[in-house]
């Protein structure tokens, strides 16, 4: 095992436990649910790390810290919105203090595209935004005020990242929605959380194409 596998995979167990920390401190009562919900979704950020590092070995190291960043992130973000239907800022700020710091880590590590991808990733959480922004404004209830606050994927993943993980997201959030009207689970004008399908989808398109 290479230095840079050792160091990736220690990361993706600090990353996962900074925010396995934010979503534990905020409740009151720490239920078996939530602990086994940790658990899995520890695992699964785990089963991407080493499919990065191990699978798709060309990847830079800063792309897949980014990528881990996000993940690890997103599997609380979703847990918060599906119980609660909301995207705290904590976990915002958190996605943006590691943008911050996977420009460091590309800085260290030599990249001749950090301009560029600096712009890619402000490119993409640009549109993200403005995508939602119009969502929220042209289509009542499609998408609340807390998943503008996803740009933060935009700023982790970059053009080249985004695409597929939105695609699969949407397709994701589609299904459920029907599955839930047609279970009468949830009727037409109830909210319904889009951070589990964006956690999926994302996970889902790094699994299967490591962006």
């Amino acid at each position: 095992m290479k230095t840079n596998d050792i160091l990736m995979i220690l990361i993706s167990i600090i990353l996962c436990g900074v925010s396995i920390y934010i979503l534990i401190r905020n409740k009151e009562k720490k239920s078996k649910k939530l602990i086994v919900y940790c658990i899995i979704g520890m695992f699964l950020v785990m089963i991407d790390a080493c499919m990065l590092q191990f699978f798709y070995h060309d990847n830079a190291i800063y792309k897949n810290f980014r990528m881990i960043a996000l993940l690890s992130i997103m599997a609380s973000v979703a847990y918060v919105d599906f119980t609660e239907l909301r995207i705290p800022n904590e976990y915002i700020i958190t996605g943006l203090v590691y943008w911050v710091l996977s420009i460091f880590v590309e800085l260290i590590c030599g990249s001749q595209f950090i301009v560029a991808n600096i712009i890619s990733s402000l490119i993409a959480a640009a549109a993200l935004f403005i995508a939602s922004l119009l969502c929220k404004i042209c289509i009542r209830g499609s998408i609340g005020a807390g998943d503008i606050k996803l740009l933060v994927m935009g700023l982790l993943l970059g053009l080249d990242g985004i695409w597929s993980a939105i695609f699969l997201s949407l397709v994701l959030s589609f299904i459920t929605a029907i599955y839930f009207l047609i279970t009468k689970r949830k009727g037409k004008k109830d909210a319904m959380a889009f951070g589990p399908a964006l956690a999926i989808g994302t996970w889902l398109s790094i699994f299967l194409t490591g962006m």
